[in-house]
Formats: C-alpha cells, structure tokens, sequence
C-alpha cells in the first residue's frame, strides 16, 4: 500500500523519519500544557473537545484536479481521562474527519467521493511519557493517481490498521486489514514490531496531540512505527520550529474568542524517497504555568495533496476544554 494512502493514519503526517530506532534519542522532557496548570499531571476528568473547520487552495491546474466540498467537511479531536482496564488513570483521544469531493481529469469528473478517519488510541500521562497502549485505526480514503484516465481517477482504499503495545513497550502487535466495497476482508497482515532503541516512543495517532506537551525551543526527536513497512523509526521535527503572533477566532464555553496570541510553527516531512510534501502545523505557545489559557492547542495546520494537487488548510473553529484542570 503506497505511502500516501496511510498518510491518512496520522492527523498532519507525515513526519521526518531520521533512521531506524536506536540509541542516541533522548527522552521528550513533557508537561500536561492541554491543561490550564502545566504542572499538574491529573488524567482522569480531563476532556476537550477541538473542531476545526476546513478550507481548501487548489493548484493552478487545467488537467487533472480534485475539488472538496469543504462547507461540510469535519475534524473533530475528542480527550478526556478515563480509567481503563487496570489502569487509573488513561488518556483516550478520538480524532474523526469527514470531507467530500470529486477528481477531474480535462473535461470528465468522477462520481462524489466521500472520505471518513476515525481513529481512537489510548495513552498513559506525562510521569509516564504518555505511554501509549494501543490504537485503531478505521480508514475510508480516496487519493490521487499517478496516471488518471478517463475511466479511473482515483484510488479507493478501506482498510483498519491497529497498534497494542506490551506493558514494556519494547514489543508492539501490528494488524492491517483491507476491504473491498461491500466490507468484506480482501487482506490481513499481522507483524509483531521488536520498538528497538531508547528516548521517548508515541503512537501515530497521539503525535499531533503529544507535540503539545513539548518544548519547541530545539529540534524534537523520538520513536514510532512507520505503518508503510512496520518497523520502529527514530522521528524529528527538523529545524527549530518559529515564533510568531498569530490572530485567533474561535468559540468556546464563554463565547467567541478573538485574540493575538503567541505560536509556535512546526514544519514537518519524510525524510524518505517517497517523502511526499511537508506539513505545517501551528501551535498556540505556552502561557504561564499556572494559567496556561489555550493550553497549547493546535490553532492550524497545513495538509497538502499528494501531486501537487493543493493544500487543506484545517483552523480552529470551536474548543471545549475541563476548566476544572
């Protein structure tokens, strides 16, 4: 399965793959900043609920295009601190997207597509390095071709790619399964993942939400599993993210928020052959430790499309936080 289709499992992937893991990573040094006081790391009745709205720039292109329908596309970021298994003490961060379209090649256009990610992974807090224990992954996804023709303009996949990691996380237990149309399993892959090295380790699908809880004042390094050809990878974010003052417009509890407010832009690629494009992801900089106010949050990323075919740009339209933590 081509790169680009698992791009899909990650909410602004990909990122940097620096080598295969080994020693020589450091651990993240981590803070709860999704929390009001950054120096509490209180799991259970945390919640947050981020919405983002969508917005699409086409590239300038005669021959072969896709559009979006991006009035009614959705991404939705769901936390909150549960208890899980025997566990006290468990983040749970679904992530769901929903977007329409179609592709065109000259004057033919495809039939309507509608792509859905739903994704849901489990992770322990920040005295644990948000240890993660495992993730599902259910994938409904279109992506461009290399050689449109009238007759097919787009690949379609359907598949489930799951995670659960050992107690140790030295070891993890890999599933891909594919379907056809009609939902029935065409393929099953399984592969158990020896998470090889030292430093920090996070799932794929808690990356977006973990690179909160770091301090951007250098590069970022650590340890995941590439889902292309499951095996653990060292990740970095490259050059040292930059400073700027970004102008925020969102609704929360209390009504609409309109400030300029402090971010971090963290730019973010493959370091592979099949690289694919950079992504640009903006995060809202820490406040004061005891009263972080937009703890941190992801204010807007930058998602371009395989071919060159544009850029989604996701901001942030509404967010729900626990003022309780």
């Amino acid at each position: 399965m081509k790169k680009r289709a698992l791009s899909a499992l990650l909410l602004a992937a990909p990122l940097t793959l620096a080598c295969a893991c080994g020693g020589g990573t450091p651990k993240l040094a981590l803070s709860a900043n999704w929390l009001s006081n950054t120096t509490n790391d209180t799991v259970l009745g945390t919640r947050e609920r981020l919405e983002y709205a969508v917005s699409f720039t086409p590239a300038e292109n005669d021959g072969y295009s896709v559009s979006y329908e991006t009035e009614t596309a959705t991404l939705v970021t769901e936390l909150e601190g549960i208890q899980y298994e025997d566990y006290t003490g468990v983040y749970h961060l679904t992530t769901t997207r929903t977007i329409a379209g179609k592709y065109r090649l000259g004057a033919t256009e495809s039939e309507r597509f509608e792509d859905s990610t739903r994704s849901e992974v489990w992770f322990l807090g920040v005295s644990d390095q948000l240890r993660p224990l495992k993730s599902v992954t259910e994938v409904h996804s279109t992506s461009p071709i290399t050689n449109p023709t009238a007759s097919r303009l787009f690949h379609k996949y359907d598949f489930t790619y799951s995670v659960e990691y050992d107690e140790a996380l030295t070891n993890a237990h890999v599933v891909m399964q594919t379907f056809d149309e009609e939902g029935t399993e065409t393929d099953k892959t399984e592969k158990d993942v020896e998470l090889e090295g030292d430093g920090s380790f996070l799932d794929n699908e808690q990356i977006a939400f973990a690179l909160r809880g770091v301090s951007f004042g250098s590069s970022v390094r650590f340890r995941t599993i590439d889902p292309q050809t499951f095996q653990c990878v060292t990740v970095g974010t490259g050059a040292t993210p930059t400073e700027a003052v970004t102008h925020l417009e969102f609704e929360n509890e209390d009504g609409l928020v309109q400030e300029e407010v402090r971010t971090v832009e963290v730019v973010l690629s493959y370091g592979t052959v099949q690289s694919g494009p950079t992504r640009t992801l903006t995060y809202a900089a820490k406040g004061d430790a005891n009263g972080n106010t937009y703890r941190n949050v992801l204010v807007s990323f930058e998602n371009p499309i395989s071919f060159s075919l544009g850029t989604l740009t996701y901001k942030l339209k509404k967010a729900s936080f626990d003022h309780t933590v």
